[in-house]
């Protein structure tokens, strides 16, 4: 089974990387490693993956910038950097 790396970055001090299956979300990805791209009330209240509410946004790094995308709409497919929010 193939596998991608995901570079997780909270803010300068705090940095973790996580193996992927390769074509996972990166919503399931992150959970399943025990991370969540969800903030305050929405650990609870959120769409649970169907892609509806926004609230898994995350900061994928492409190019020298940062792009805001919903975790559950991002397929691990190469190596990503990403900043939760």
């Amino acid at each position: 089974m193939a596998e991608v790396t995901v570079k997780i970055y909270w803010d300068a001090a705090r940095v973790a990387e996580i193996r992927v299956r390769r074509g996972a979300t990166l919503r399931s990805a992150l959970l399943e490693a025990g991370f969540s791209p969800y903030q305050g009330r929405f650990r609870q209240l959120n769409c649970k993956g169907l892609g509806l509410c926004g609230s898994c946004k995350v900061l994928v790094a492409e190019n020298s910038q940062l792009w805001e995308r919903r975790s559950c709409q991002i397929r691990c497919f190469n190596d990503l950097e990403i900043k939760v929010q």
